[in-house]
Formats: structure tokens, C-alpha cells, sequence
């Protein structure tokens, strides 16, 4: 992935304190370079009391070796089966106020998981959820299309103190309603998970992969871009910082950020690189 050398960093007080616009003559004009490499968000709303939830894990898996970096995973624990059950050794709690709310919105509980979201699109039976033998398909759909834009992103922890700096570069013209989202996710967490197709009912152990961790971009439905039209070649700079949660490991968290159109939404672009990288 290209990476896009930003401005100075504004000093941040809070979790998500601040953000700046710098809307200048284009920097990275050598980034229509990337013009036609789409990336796919697929969000996968998961919990560790489904017991179906780890076949839709090992296709994400598949895909993942297949598309590569083209393809960015967010599992978002949320709703009736990401619930903490102490009394059966369900113990940590892996919701966000993030998820949550996507949860709701969307509706995932009562379609019934596994279930996921392939950039947020709505598909040809009228539904953005979808199971996931249909996310193959869907990803390959996409990857043939032109995105709109370009994401480029650094990231770096200093003192417990982390910082990200994303750059958004047009090629098409866009709209008032486009946000950037900018979330953590963790890999490699292992604790007990529910699955229908072992012996015992559960694997102890369970490699938890892509875990939405938490917002970077203030709220859940990220930050507006402009509060205007966007024209072909306009670039924006954001720079955010966010003091380091101890729980998270820093050496298997990624930085996810994507371009939604707040109106319907769908994921433009997105774009995910690891920490300190």
C-alpha cells in the first residue's frame, strides 16, 4: 500500500479529541496510480455463544487468502450471542458501543447469525445482510468496479498515545454526505467459543481474528468530509489521536478506515494497515 506523507499533527486531549481539514492543491497526484485497486470492507457480525458463527469464520478465512489486502475483515460482537455468560466460562465482554449500534440498525440478531455486511451494498434480494456462501461472490462483484477515491494511512504508538493520520484522495466527484470511519481491530484473541460441529459444543481456545475493537472518528457513522459537494482531485487530510487501551495488543491491531456514504451508508473505499508499520 502507498503511503501518503500528511501535515503537522494537532495536539488531542481526549479519546477522540479533535480532527483537522486541509483541503490544499493535490500532493499525491501519483495516486490515480491506484485509481482502479478497490478494497473491500466485509463486516461479519459474530459472538462467541454461536455455535454456527465458526464456519462463516473459516470461509472468511478462505477469502482472505484469496483477495489479500484487497479484502479488510471486521468481526463486530454484538447483540443476543455476544452476551457474556459467566456460570458457562463465557466470560469477556467483546461488544462495543460501535457494534452495538450497527447491530441495531441493521438488524443482524433478527436475520440470525452468521451473517455479514459486504461493503454495506444492498443486494440483488433487497437486503444488506447476507450469508456468507453469497460473500464470494459479492467481493468479486465489487473488486471489478473503479473506486471513487483513495485512502492512505499511517499509525503510530508513542508513549501510549496513538496516533493516525489518513489521507482521502478523489477521483471522482463526491457528495456532502460522504464520512470517514476510522476503526482499531485485533487479532489473535483466545478464549471460549461456542461451535455446533465439535464433540464438547465449544473449542476452549478459540482464535478470535478481526475483533472491532473501537472508533477512532467520533461517533459510529465516522466524521463528513466536506459540508459540501467534493470535486474530482480534492484531497483531505485527518489527524487523530487516542489514548492507548492496556487491554489491547498493540502488535495485533490493525487500523481500518473507509469512506461511507452517510445517506445509503455503503463503503466507497477502505483501506487497513497495521501499527507502528
Amino acid at each position: 500500500m502507498k503511503v501518503f506523507k500528511l501535515g503537522s499533527l494537532i495536539a488531542l486531549l481526549a479519546f477522540v479529541l479533535s480532527s483537522c481539514d486541509i483541503i490544499d492543491e493535490p500532493v499525491c497526484l501519483d495516486c490515480q496510480a491506484e485509481a482502479s485497486e478497490m478494497k473491500i470492507l466485509l463486516e461479519d457480525f459474530t459472538g462467541h455463544l454461536c455455535g454456527n458463527c465458526p464456519r462463516a469464520h473459516e470461509q472468511l478465512e478462505v477469502l482472505k487468502a484469496s483477495y489479500g489486502e484487497n479484502l479488510i475483515i471486521v468481526g463486530i460482537h454484538a447483540g443476543g450471542f455476544a452476551k457474556v455468560f459467566p456460570a458457562a466460562g463465557y466470560i469477556p465482554d467483546y461488544t462495543t458501543s460501535m457494534g452495538d449500534e450497527l447491530e441495531e440498525y441493521y438488524g443482524a440478531d433478527i436475520e440470525g447469525l452468521p451473517v455479514g455486511m459486504v461493503n454495506r451494498r444492498t443486494w440483488q434480494d433487497g437486503k444488506v445482510l447476507q450469508k456468507f456462501a453469497g460473500w464470494g461472490t459479492q467481493i468479486s462483484t465489487i473488486l471489478a468496479e473503479t473506486p471513487p477515491l483513495s485512502i492512505g494511512l499511517t499509525a503510530v504508538i508513542t508513549d501510549q498515545i496513538l496516533r493516525v493520520d489518513a489521507q482521502v484522495g478523489y477521483f471522482e466527484a463526491g457528495t456532502a454526505d460522504h464520512h470517514l470511519v476510522i476503526v482499531v481491530t485485533e487479532d489473535s484473541i483466545f478464549s471460549k467459543q461456542s461451535d455446533y460441529d465439535v464433540p464438547d459444543g465449544y473449542i476452549p481456545n478459540y482464535h478470535h481474528q478481526h475483533m472491532l475493537r473501537g472508533s477512532i472518528t467520533p461517533g459510529n457513522w465516522g466524521e463528513q468530509l466536506k459540508p459540501g459537494a467534493i470535486q474530482a482531485g480534492e484531497i483531505f487530510n485527518k489527524e487523530y489521536q487516542l489514548t492507548w487501551n492496556s487491554d489491547w495488543d498493540s502488535n495485533n491491531c490493525h487500523i481500518v478506515a473507509y469512506v461511507i456514504d452517510n445517506i445509503t451508508k455503503e463503503v466507497l473505499q477502505a483501506e487497513e494497515i497495521i501499527i507502528n508499520g
